[in-house]
């Protein structure tokens, strides 16, 4: 663990600025809960007004700016002007602006604001800049990128990845020296609830007590690739093995992953369940033996960070950016390529291995996040950041950067 700076740190007061901040948004939700708590401040969400209604915030007492129904405001995420008033007043509050992600109206609102108020900036990307997030609505990022984009890389006082190698898939755009990566942290998942999370993945899911559960937990989208993850599971033929999904029905309903099982002919051997939160969220990674990730794309993946923290060893694809810090750590299968023949192949090596095997992995993972994603680190690093860079700032946002 990093050593706490005990030196004097001038009084951070940050306004954090995201995009859907609601309970369903998952890792950029629980980052900027965990800015908020090594930094503290208030938190602003440009968030559509029917998920405002269904959903609860993922950070308690967020201020939630309601984006209205209309195409071209929920496209850009632009709210009326009368319902910003709260977010000014706290921006006026505020010594440092933390806006999250990019491509929507909140961003420049977030400008507009240092500008006025004389505010620092840092930009906390979530993998906007990664090439998978550019090949899609391709035109609009280029456009939006040139036009703004680019300029807002240069001016922010931070911009802040989550992995190294984050920032060196983003570098083709922007590689200035205001980049720094801070890995998010994640909490240790208390290990004297192991057994007993054991049987109640078991009993909740209707599966023997011996039987081994491999999961994947997340959105169930096509970035996600759950499909993939069902196919693949059925190519590895396992003999001890059931498939877990536990996810947000975002493009694929938990009824089309069964579907896809039942024509697969693994309808026995695979569980579809709907989002599982808190509690439950911890039972079910201290009481799978395995994790599965076959993503296109996770610029850090927290429920990866959550599984090795819970002693869980991992299969990961190479869409899993956090995996480049791990290559050298023995706590799973670290895939090659994207293919289904490789990730079949590791699921059947997870079946076959035995118990030894798995718990001496899922130890090296307990470690590996112990040692590099405490939160006492993260917060260290991040204060770290704002002495260096905006403790003394001198009331302007520059005009330009050297990159």
């Amino acid at each position: 663990m990093t050593k706490r700076n005990t030196s004097p740190v001038p009084a951070v007061k940050p306004l954090h600025i995201g995009i859907s901040l609601v309970k369903s948004i998952g890792g950029q939700g629980e980052s900027v809960r965990h800015f908020h708590e090594a930094l503290g401040g208030a938190v602003v969400s440009f968030t559509h007004q029917d998920r405002i209604r269904r959903e609860a915030s993922y950070v308690a007492d967020t201020i939630q700016v309601p984006v209205p129904d209309g195409v071209i405001a929920k496209l850009a995420m632009i709210p009326s002007r009368s319902a910003l008033d709260a977010a000014e007043t706290a921006a006026g509050k505020s010594n440092l602006l933390v806006v999250n992600s990019m491509y929507r109206y909140h961003v420049h609102w977030a400008y507009g604001m240092a500008r006025r108020l004389k505010l620092p900036v840092w930009l906390v990307l979530h993998g906007a800049l990664d090439p998978y997030v550019l090949s899609y609505r391709s035109l609009q990022k280029k456009v939006w990128l040139d036009v703004w984009g680019k300029a807002f890389l240069r001016r922010a006082d931070r911009v802040i990845f989550a992995t190294e190698r984050e920032r060196e898939k983003a570098a083709p755009v922007h590689a200035g020296g205001n980049t720094r990566v801070i890995s998010w942290p994640v909490e240790l998942a208390d290990m004297t609830k192991a057994t007993a999370s054991r049987s109640w993945i078991r009993e909740r899911f209707n599966l023997p007590p011996g039987k081994r559960i491999l999961l994947f937990l997340g959105r169930y989208e096509r970035m996600k690739r759950p499909l993939e993850t069902i196919q693949a599971f059925a190519e590895a033929q396992c003999s001890h093995t059931s498939l877990l999904l536990a996810g947000i029905e975002e493009g694929y309903s938990t009824e089309q992953l069964r579907e896809h099982a039942r024509v697969l002919g693994v309808e026995h051997g695979v569980r579809v369940s709907g989002p599982i939160y808190d509690a439950d969220k911890e039972r079910l990674l201290l009481g799978a033996d395995g994790f599965i990730s076959l993503s296109w794309r996770e610029n850090f993946g927290y429920t990866t960070a959550e599984a090795m923290a819970a002693a869980t060893p991992v299969i990961l694809s190479p869409g899993n950016d956090l995996r480049s810090a791990m290559d050298a750590v023995d706590c799973g299968w670290m895939l090659d390529d994207f293919s289904l023949e490789t990730a079949s192949r590791a699921i059947r090596e997870f079946d076959a291995v035995g118990p030894e095997m798995l718990k001496s992995r899922g130890a090296a993972a307990r470690h590996w996040a112990e040692h590099n994603l405490g939160f006492e680190t993260f917060r260290h690093r991040l204060l770290n950041e704002w002495r260096s860079c905006c403790g003394s700032h001198d009331g302007t946002i520059r005009a330009e950067r050297t990159t």
